[in-house]
């Protein structure tokens, strides 16, 4: 959501996706204004120090990579095989950060998807090794570092970041202290999954029958009711999950196929739009 809403490749397409929802009737300012470079960080092998580093690196090369890809009006192939030649993942986000500042105009938004995956799993199992990649001169921290330099050279204006939990970038000190946690505000509470209230309007969207609400309601409240970042706020459904049991519920049958998407997006756009103010 979050590309299609601020990528300068999508601004042709902002009526035919936002249009009809607040965020498309009220955009901000900085709307398909940006470039998008993507990170994930949840297909790394941990078993040793060696393949969590060459891991690493070659997911910051592939999201690199992809970034020039999208953007042939700026970047060459050249730009794309250059990066073949640096071997560290600092080396390569410093390489992006230069083009870009070099090349046009626009900012760079930094989505990070499963930032602390890896890191995760050896916190698990070797302590140590852990303390070493987030440490002075860890790969880890070298890498966040780089990004900090992005954001004081105005080259990276924004970044997304989710994961599990803030351990990592809180290991880092301040090698990235420009982050700021936001899983626990409360006024963002409940853009993480459904409330009850909106997993009933769902229902209600694509045509449940009433005489199965209460049934279908009573078995997510007493398996996918689960999370609560914020103690004083309303517990929310598991969005994945609760995606999952609905499409394998007995009662989605095929007329109500149609409808599901449309009415998913629509409140998942509501959400969307607080995250923009």
């Amino acid at each position: 959501m979050l590309d299609y809403y601020y990528n300068i490749n999508h601004k042709k397409d902002f009526e035919r996706l936002f249009a009809q929802f607040y965020i498309g009737q009220q955009p901000t300012k900085m709307a398909n204004q940006y470039l998008i470079l993507k990170l994930d960080f949840s297909q790394i092998e941990t078993e040793t120090y060696e393949k969590t580093y060459n891991g690493f690196t070659t997911n910051v090369r592939f999201g690199v990579e992809s970034f020039y890809g999208r953007y042939p009006q700026f970047f060459t192939k050249e730009d794309i095989e250059r990066l073949q030649k640096y071997d560290n993942p600092s080396a390569i986000l410093q390489d992006v950060i230069n083009q870009v500042e070099r090349k046009t105009s626009h900012k760079i938004y930094l989505l990070i998807d499963e930032y602390d995956h890896f890191a995760n799993e050896i916190l698990s199992f070797r302590y140590d090794e852990f303390l070493n990649i987030v440490g002075r001169n860890g790969f880890v921290r070298k890498f966040y570092e780089t990004i900090k330099v992005g954001t004081q050279k105005a080259v990276i204006d924004r970044l997304f970041v989710t994961g599990v939990s803030p351990i990592t970038l809180d290991s880092l000190t301040s090698g990235f202290n420009i982050a700021t946690n936001i899983s626990s505000r409360p006024e963002l509470n409940e853009m993480i999954g459904f409330t009850e209230e909106e997993v009933i309007d769902i229902l209600k969207g694509i045509e449940i029958p009433n005489a199965d609400l209460d049934h279908v309601l009573d078995e997510m409240r007493d398996w996918y009711n689960a999370i609560n970042l914020v103690l004083i706020q309303k517990n929310e459904f598991i969005t994945r999950i609760w995606f999952y049991i609905l499409q394998g519920n007995i009662f989605i049958v095929e007329n109500i196929q149609r409808s599901y998407s449309t009415q998913i997006l629509r409140v998942i756009t509501i959400k969307f739009g607080s995250l923009l103010k």
